[in-house]
């Protein structure tokens, strides 16, 4: 989740209404480099498309 502030009852109120349970591994203050940002988004769509086809 991205999140455009630190307001952490926006945060726990999105995270409550959500149909799947979610853990936070890192809190970060500011985006990382944008490369690396899209390189992550990549592998992880790239896990979600592999697992589906597990299924």
């Amino acid at each position: 989740m991205l999140c455009s502030g630190a307001d952490a009852q926006v945060v726990e109120y999105a995270l409550a209404r959500s149909a799947s349970p979610a853990l936070v591994a890192r809190h970060m203050t500011e985006l990382p480099d944008r490369a690396l940002l899209q390189a992550k988004l990549s592998e992880s769509y790239a896990l979600e498309l592999a697992s589906e086809r597990e299924d």
